[in-house]
């Protein structure tokens, strides 16, 4: 238990213990106990010949110590005329190491109700995985200027992940906020962003760290549409929430930092500060520079913006 507990939990990846029993009235294969010649005296060690057979009696989940106990027993030397039967048993379930082989060995040892539990996690998987494709591909459309469509996606992806996740996930506030930009961006309905950005921040305030980016970005969608309903003070409130974020967790030159520093001075315009308005233009355009290349629309952006603004001043 000591050594599986110091096993971290990666995806794709469970904490496995066999655990072998041995009648030593059958004639087995050749075991021994080691202890005393172990270079470990204070462990009890059993040492088993290589090419030893075991049976799987049971596989059980232990959900308090986080793995599975898989129960074996060291087969007499009678089994070994099965060899064959297992080894074709074992070329129809397939070689590979995945839910669906272990599926297949479940139902074959007789133990259908974890065999179901296997099946279950697949599904479930890929239902996550059309999620993800259906939030992808709906962002895409967004991008796209399809906003109509790119809606139906999101609003599946969103569907998807409450059927399998439950209403109070992370990934359920990214499809909100994902909503949310649609509604402000392309539909030009910003009561609707609003509904979908706030469920995506309590969502995320609640199953989030505080410094994280995918909050950051909920906040800087919040920002954007509430200046686009001259809510100035509530819109600069997000903006340096997001941006606060962003300073602690990226690189000083990320697009991302510069891109609140555009939304900013974008706000500030609208208040008709100029002088605020070009000083974050102008750190905006500096970060942009460095990073992008001069054809990108975040640039040409900020550069449209600054001469914009160059204008109003001078007139």
């Amino acid at each position: 238990l000591k050594f599986i507990q110091c096993t971290p939990k990666t995806d794709g990846f469970q904490r496995i213990l066999f655990e072998i029993s041995i009648d030593p009235r059958l004639q087995t294969k050749a075991f021994a106990d080691v202890n005393e010649i172990s270079y470990f005296q204070y462990e009890d060690e059993i040492l088993i010949t290589l090419g030893a057979l075991f049976r799987i009696e049971k596989v059980e989940q232990n959900k308090k110590e986080g793995m599975w106990i898989v129960h074996v027993t060291l087969a007499s030397e009678d089994d070994f005329h099965l060899k064959e039967t297992f080894s074709y048993m074992k070329s129809t379930i397939g070689e590979d190491t995945d839910l669906d082989s272990l599926g297949k060995i479940l139902i074959n040892m007789g133990e259908p109700k974890q065999a179901r539990k296997c099946y279950q996690i697949m599904l479930d998987e890929a239902r996550l995985t059309v999620g993800r494709a259906e939030s992808g591909f709906g962002m895409a459309q967004l991008d796209c200027q399809e906003g109509v469509d790119s809606l139906q996606h999101l609003r599946e992806a969103l569907h998807i992940r409450e059927t399998v996740l439950g209403e109070n996930h992370a990934d359920i506030g990214e499809s909100h906020c994902n909503i949310g930009i649609v509604y402000w961006s392309e539909l030009a309905q910003y009561d609707e962003a609003l509904v979908s950005l706030k469920k995506a921040v309590e969502i995320q305030e609640a199953t989030l760290p505080s410094d994280s980016l995918s909050l950051a970005k909920t906040y800087n969608n919040l920002g954007v549409t509430y200046d686009l309903q001259e809510e100035y003070e509530l819109s600069l409130n997000y903006y340096r929430k997001a941006l606060k974020i962003r300073e602690k967790m990226l690189p000083n030159n990320h697009p991302d930092i510069g891109g609140c520093y555009n939304n900013i001075g974008k706000l500030y315009e609208s208040k008709k500060n100029y002088e605020k308005a070009l000083e974050y233009y102008e750190k905006s355009l500096e970060i942009m520079r460095k990073i992008l290349p001069p054809t990108h629309a975040g640039v040409k952006m900020t550069e449209k913006n600054i001469r914009i603004l160059e204008n109003k001043i001078m007139h």
